[in-house]
């Protein structure tokens, strides 16, 4: 029996829904479940409402969306299958996918070979600056769409190998990439790539000390929701970025980064964002810890000896001139303008009036070329939790 069939014999069989009810809660024409039934024509983002229509609650959609996936028969929408897993960071259906499809001859063949690199890369077991040498063995990707998340995931390395003016040129090249994605049907993955250039530019856009790209890739990642560690991640990088401007704002959004956190059943990602909110609040307090208080907060949290807020309060503690210029321009050798501008704060407020300072502290690289609009994938988050879709004209958009 068809994948269509199948789920129209199971509609049928329910007493609550038929294909009428079933179009009208996705807000999308009954000829459209009609085609769907008949040619099992549907799109990805439609596939996903239509798996909490049938569903009670968030987590049996998720599950029914797992076995679905594993059982799509559309090249379209089993490559598109593979960008759900990844985005949603359901590392075993993605695995599932992999081994499934290991055995294509299929243009499918590409999406295995990529996505087997991202889920090495989301299990640790590839290191992010070995990425690229992957996907060269590949040679040229073949799929359009596909080459668009290649790119992506060279600027995964090109950021571990610190080489941002490379990861700027590529990532703006990107953004083009993305908005050239139009096709209705290929929706989901669209946005699903404006999401990862999103997480992959506000990481580095703290970094480099340009706080307004920073904001403006945190409330993209914010209004999408789509994975609550992404979420805190986004909320915890808004924060930093008014740890100068406007306590109120950062310690608000450190909260929330922490309270996300504890949603994701992470543990380490609790204690992380934990972390992140005590070290904002001694910042705060403009107190120098000593080496003892440090290592302790260091060994309750699990954080390592490179975390940028350890340097940081290793250095004042010193309450050396000297080490705390080392670690200044080891921050600014590293492109970490943020916490070199920190660092140089901290000095110039102790009565050091070198001149460089004041230019550190304002020193920043900005990211040219933003394209997307804070809100241009909040429909993410409604195709992949909930039915609750008000975006009327999308959906009629998406069902031509």
């Amino acid at each position: 029996m068809s994948f269509n069939q199948k789920i129209c014999d199971l509609i049928e069989d329910r007493e609550d829904l038929n294909l009428t009810i079933v179009a009208e809660k996705m807000d999308v024409p009954l000829h459209y479940m009609s085609k769907f039934k008949n040619q099992g024509t549907i799109s990805f983002c439609n596939l996903l409402k239509l798996s909490h229509v049938m569903s009670l609650s968030t987590v049996e959609s998720k599950d029914l969306m797992y076995n679905w996936c594993l059982e799509l028969n559309s090249t379209e929408l089993i490559k598109q299958s593979f960008e759900y897993a990844a985005i949603i960071r359901d590392t075993e259906l993605l695995n599932e996918l992999i081994n499934k499809h290991l055995s294509e001859e299929t243009s499918i063949r590409e999406y295995v070979g990529v996505y087997k690199i991202l889920y090495d890369y989301m299990k640790d077991t590839l290191p992010g600056n070995d990425i690229e040498v992957e996907l060269e063995k590949y040679g040229k990707i073949q799929d359009p769409v596909l080459r668009v998340l290649s790119e992506i995931m060279k600027c995964y390395n090109y950021y571990f190998d610190k080489n941002f003016e490379r990861m700027f040129t590529i990532g703006n090249e990107i953004e083009n990439s993305i908005l050239a994605v139009s096709e209705s049907r290929k929706l989901f993955i669209r946005n699903c790539y404006i999401h990862r250039i999103a997480e992959l530019f506000c990481t580095v856009c703290l970094q480099l000390n340009d706080l307004e790209a920073t904001r403006h890739y945190a409330y993209i990642i914010i209004n999408a929701n789509i994975c609550n560690k992404t979420v805190a991640d986004a909320y915890y990088r808004l924060g930093m970025s008014y740890l100068i401007e406007d306590k109120g704002l950062c310690l608000q959004y450190l909260e929330q980064s922490h309270e996300v956190s504890k949603k994701s059943g992470i543990f380490e990602l609790e204690q992380e964002t934990r972390h992140n909110l005590l070290l904002a609040k001694i910042y705060y307090e403009d107190r120098v810890l000593n080496f003892e208080e440090i290592d302790q907060i260091k060994k309750a949290f699990y954080q390592k000896d490179d975390d940028d807020f350890v340097i940081f309060f290793r250095a004042i503690a010193s309450k050396d001139y000297g080490i705390m210029y080392e670690v200044l321009e080891h921050f600014f050798a590293q492109s970490n303008y943020f916490f070199a501008g920190l660092i140089a704060r901290k000095l110039y407020n102790e009565g050091d009036s070198h001149p460089t300072l004041k230019w550190i502290m304002g020193y920043k690289k900005e990211k040219r070329g933003i394209n997307f609009e804070e809100n241009c994938i909040s429909n993410l988050c409604n195709d992949i939790h909930n039915t609750n879709n008000r975006q009327g004209t999308r959906n009629k958009e998406l069902s031509n």
